[in-house]
């Protein structure tokens, strides 16, 4: 099993990686952790570059539930596994790697760019991030608030926070799967306004989903004036940074643009020279 890095662009791929999916008898593309382009279009691009029509779209319930699809021919062949940015970034790819390997399976690893490190274009110094957090679409009756209780942790610890923007891509849709209808919703990437409208949210409404984090907030003075920037599309001819308060961030849907989006929260203490920058 190779795990190979994409990078930041479709055709960040290293020549190495290139090498090695030439050779390989299934290449799957992981459309559940993150994407660059549609699958049609990195399909195309593969048959441009590579000269392959096979790419297969690995899904969240492939890559979590239906890995054996992945690990069969693994072990009597050469199979490719490619992930947008750096392999092993996503602890989705390491429970991966681990799988493999308990069957015995040689896993070879081919890192690229990801937004972890790329991270450092806002000028922010790399070695003053903290724990890097997820954070998911809020849901009618789902409203985890517990990424804004560990991004409080970083913050007060002086330490920035890489806040990762959810992404859904191939969501099966309940209300017709109940009807009996297998059916998918329309993709969705958050966006940083929308990841600072959530952050708005627990801020402002009165909740027991909430308490924990507002608590936290008010301890150690994050409110709606803490700084952020806005990471869009990073690495590609199209990127872009906005920096400003996590509540003006949350009015400007209109200036987010395609995605892929990551949000950085400023620490309590920023350097000088990262202000410059």
């Amino acid at each position: 099993l190779h795990i190979i890095g994409l990078g930041l662009t479709p055709d960040s791929i290293s020549l190495k990686g290139v090498n090695v999916v030439k050779r390989c008898t299934k290449v799957f593309l992981d459309a559940y952790t993150s994407i660059l382009v549609s699958y049609e279009d990195m399909a195309q691009l593969m048959k441009e570059t590579l000269n392959r029509t096979d790419l297969i779209q690995a899904d969240r319930e492939m890559v979590e539930k239906r890995s054996d699809l992945i690990l069969t021919d693994a072990k009597t062949s050469d199979v490719a596994f490619l992930v947008v940015g750096d392999a092993l970034c996503a602890t989705t790819h390491s429970d991966l790697y681990l799988r493999a390997v308990q069957q015995n399976i040689e896993v070879k690893v081919i890192h690229n760019a990801s937004i972890v490190n790329a991270v450092a274009a806002t000028g922010l110094e790399i070695y003053k991030f903290g724990r890097t957090i997820s954070v998911p679409f809020f849901e009618e009756k789902w409203r985890p608030a517990s990424f804004l209780v560990k991004t409080v942790q970083n913050f007060q610890l002086g330490m920035h926070t890489l806040l990762l923007m959810d992404i859904k891509t191939h969501e099966l849709d309940w209300k017709c799967y109940m009807k009996g209808l297998e059916r998918y919703q329309n993709p969705r990437y958050m966006s940083c306004a929308v990841c600072c409208q959530q952050i708005m949210q627990v801020f402002n409404e009165k909740c027991e989903e909430f308490e924990e984090a507002q608590q936290a907030c008010k301890e150690n003075k994050f409110d709606e004036n803490v700084r952020v920037v806005a990471c869009m599309r990073v690495g590609t001819d199209q990127q872009r940074f906005i920096c400003c308060s996590i509540k003006d961030m949350a009015g400007l849907d209109k200036e987010m643009g395609a995605p892929l989006h990551s949000l950085v929260v400023l620490g309590n203490e920023v350097s000088e020279m990262e202000e410059e920058m």
